[in-house]
């Protein structure tokens, strides 16, 4: 039914990818939605918590840099009886097309870069980069043992370059979609930019 259709979206809960919210030229979008799915045979994720560290930084050459630090917490007891038990995930990270991924750590160590064809295993995480609905998708697949964490860091760099060679002054839109279904999460923001940089507003 569109009318349905049309008010679940409205209310945000249709799953579709937000677009550019810029109504200026001298305005500068970036886009953040992370993406889990809970691939093993139960319901860990119900016990999961999720925090993310989102870091912009903005060097004096106009580039713009991103780390993405996601905590994952799993509070499932340590029987793994049914329900909870291993979180299993297969995570992705939509960010602006064509940026350039720059590293993928788990726990501190680096991710190598692997097929999206054959690796798909938790227990070796190799991470690939693809496209969808006109944004770049960092995916790796992990796992949380009961009563575990794990810290999923990816640094990459914009495309794209801060518009301060052509204004005197620009602004810089984040637009942070969250994943329909999941619960509220803490989300830390940190912005670095040049000290000669002046903040007029936030």
């Amino acid at each position: 039914e569109p009318s349905v259709q049309d008010a679940v979206r409205n209310m945000g809960f249709g799953g579709t990818l937000v677009g550019d919210y810029c109504v200026v030229a001298s305005c500068f979008s970036d886009y953040l939605m992370l993406v889990d799915a809970n691939i093993g045979v139960n319901k860990a994720n119900y016990f999961v918590d999720r925090a993310v560290t989102n870091v912009v930084r903005f060097t004096a050459d106009n580039t713009v840099s991103r780390e993405v630090i996601a905590l994952y917490r799993n509070n499932s007891p340590p029987d793994q009886l049914f329900p909870g038990g291993e979180y299993r995930n297969y995570f992705r990270a939509l960010i602006p097309e064509g940026s350039r991924v720059e590293s993928v750590l788990v726990d501190g160590k680096a991710v190598s870069k692997g097929d999206k064809l054959k690796d798909t295993t938790v227990a070796n995480p190799t991470y690939y980069v693809d496209t969808y609905n006109s944004r770049g998708s960092v995916e790796l697949f992990f796992s949380v043992p009961p009563q575990t964490e794990r810290r999923v860091n990816i640094s990459y760099t914009l495309a794209r370059q801060f518009p301060f060679r052509s204004y005197d002054q620009a602004s810089y839109l984040m637009v942070l979609q969250k994943q329909p279904g999941t619960l509220d999460e803490a989300v830390r923001t940190i912005v670095e930019y040049p000290s000669f940089w002046q903040l007029v507003s936030e």
